[in-house]
């Protein structure tokens, strides 16, 4: 298993990890800058200890590592999204990240079955500042139901077949525009032979390896060639679904 503070150094260190960082982004040096002060300052400490009772030390005891909390930071700041949604918040820390890479006019909407227990100190200052507002409800009857545009979704929930495949049947039919990032890109049940081994070195809970859905959920329900599919290694791996055409634009 992997420590969660040793995951800046691993992700630094890797030429597959650049290789990936470039093929999606092209230059990411100031995205990286800014998203190194806020690992050091909060976001290593608050994703150990809000997962405390999972491990939290562990990479991939539910929250992101460094390069997969890294690459959600860059995408949103390079996407300038104006209205958010996240979609499993459990402890609050991606959905923190998200706020903070968010523009302060931007909204961010939680979606979550249970009350999130544990929640990072963060997270419920941005709640009682209400620059992030939380449902407590299924998320795809959510999606169903709400009169409300969303252009960047983040999607950290169930992570088994039925839910994963009922939740991007929904986004597809009701925000096909959107760009929709998950996590547990690498455990997928769609991962390769080849992709395991060559990720094998930041998977830090092997134990879950081809367990989940969301990956192959995707990338069968947005099979379309307007949309690309990209994966980036971590503990568990995030992945993102992307029109081309924005692609194209904030690539740079």
């Amino acid at each position: 298993m992997i420590k969660q503070l040793d995951t800046k150094h691993l992700a630094q260190g890797s030429c597959v990890i650049s290789s990936q960082m470039n093929d999606f982004f092209s230059s990411w040096e100031d995205e990286t800058k800014a998203f190194d002060q806020i690992w050091d300052e909060w976001f290593l400490n608050q994703s150990v200890l809000s997962h405390l009772d999972y491990g939290g030390v562990w990479a991939g005891s539910g929250t992101l590592d460094y390069n997969e909390a890294r690459v959600l930071y860059t995408l949103v700041k390079r996407l300038n999204p104006k209205n958010a949604l996240e979609i499993g918040v459990a402890q609050g820390v991606s959905g923190s990240l998200i706020r903070t890479a968010l523009d302060p006019t931007a909204k961010l909407t939680g979606v979550d079955i249970q009350v999130p227990t544990s929640v990072c100190d963060k997270y419920l200052d941005f709640l009682k500042q209400k620059e992030i507002v939380f449902y407590q409800c299924d998320a795809i009857e959510f999606v169903k139901q709400i009169d409300q545009e969303y252009d960047f979704i983040f999607v950290d929930a169930d992570h088994y077949k039925e839910f994963c495949c009922s939740i991007a049947s929904a986004l597809k039919e009701k925000y096909p525009r959107a760009t929709i990032v998950y996590h547990e890109w690498a455990f997928s049940a769609h991962a390769s032979d080849e992709e395991l081994v060559e990720s094998s070195e930041f998977i830090s809970q092997t134990q879950f390896i081809r367990r989940f859905w969301e990956r192959k959920a995707f990338e069968d329900e947005y099979w379309e060639s307007n949309y690309s599919h990209f994966g980036f290694y971590g503990s568990c791996g995030l992945g993102v679904v992307i029109d081309d055409a924005l692609h194209a634009k904030i690539k740079h």
